[in-house]
């Protein structure tokens, strides 16, 4: 019979060719204050040199467990590590973000003791694909009291949780008697868990940059951003659902599903719109870097006329930056 302890943590992450995303985002997990963790890491069928590279930490720390799925998506990936977490709490991760090095630490003192929230995420700093700085995220919340989420999003008015699906930690039997994350969520899926978490248990963000999160030309929150509301709206409709008959089964059969254009290649004008999104960031912050996005923006869609507005508006700011440098 085994005597092996648990970890109080259970880090799971869902990777899918990721190679050059990996190093930095395990290497943030590893380094982490509180060492009492497993990093469980489901590989969803990369291609990639993803594979060698999680082979390489399983060696060589013995908290690293990688998992094995044919390409699924994010959520069964999800499904799979959560259903083998052995911890008393459960962090999220996604991969290509950083954890600062006492994320962990203060989230587990927070989920500690009688009284805790079930679930805490954190102030979250929001980065470009070279590491820019884009904004700051505290999820809506201005304050540590817990509250719940469920209650608090019932009008859809100013929604309230989570800072980043990444950000978040919870217990795991809290994550277990809500159900845990549902395969008809292939986007959104983080929503529909807190909703669901929200209704047995209070939530709580600390009001500290604890997670970095890397925003990519090619990641799903930027380039399905109409079917990530689709699913997004489908959360909350169940949420009422719930709220008003106890069940909702109706409201998910009759959604129509749109698993195959979740997991096609973004169009040309998808992969636009998220190089003017990043660009436009960058140019609130003065950031002189935003031209360059602007430019692919319109490599991609000549037609984006938002790219050759803010465009001509970030080259008439580095004349004058360089003016005044003169």
């Amino acid at each position: 019979m085994s005597t092996r302890r648990h970890p109080e943590i259970s880090v799971v992450m869902g990777v899918y060719n990721a190679g050059d995303a990996l190093r930095a985002t395990v290497d943030s997990i590893l380094s982490q204050t509180f060492g009492d963790f497993e990093l469980l890491v489901v590989n969803d069928g990369s291609t990639d040199s993803t594979r060698s590279l999680l082979e390489t930490y399983e060696k060589s720390d013995a908290r690293v467990r990688v998992l094995e799925q044919s390409h699924s998506g994010l959520t069964r990936a999800l499904i799979l590590g959560c259903g083998e977490a052995k911890g008393r709490l459960i962090a999220r991760h996604d991969c290509g973000d950083v954890s600062m090095p006492e994320r962990f630490e203060r989230q587990q003192e927070t989920l500690t003791g009688p009284g805790s929230p079930g679930f805490v995420s954190c102030l979250t700093r929001f980065e470009g694909p070279c590491g820019e700085f884009m904004f700051f995220s505290d999820g809506g919340c201005s304050d540590q009291r817990p509250f719940s989420v469920a209650e608090a999003n019932r009008s859809r008015h100013g929604v309230k949780g989570p800072s980043h699906h990444g950000s978040v930690m919870m217990k795991r039997a809290c994550y277990e008697d809500a159900g845990g994350y549902r395969a008809a969520f292939v986007l959104s899926q983080d929503w529909d868990l807190w909703y669901r978490v929200g209704e047995i248990a209070s939530f709580s963000l600390l009001q500290e940059v604890l997670y970095r999160a890397r925003h990519t030309v090619g990641g799903l929150s930027l380039t399905r951003k109409k079917e990530q509301a689709r699913y997004g709206k489908l959360a909350h409709d169940c949420l009422l659902a719930r709220k008003a008959r106890g069940d909702d089964s109706p409201v998910l059969a009759a959604f129509p599903p749109v698993n195959a254009r979740a997991s096609a290649p973004p169009s040309s004008r998808d992969t636009a719109k998220a190089y003017y999104f990043i660009g436009e960031c960058l140019r609130k912050n003065r950031d002189l870097r935003a031209r360059e996005y602007f430019i692919q923006s319109l490599h991609k869609d000549p037609f984006c006329w938002k790219s050759w507005i803010r465009l001509f508006q970030a080259r008439w700011n580095l004349h004058r930056h360089s003016l005044v440098e003169k």
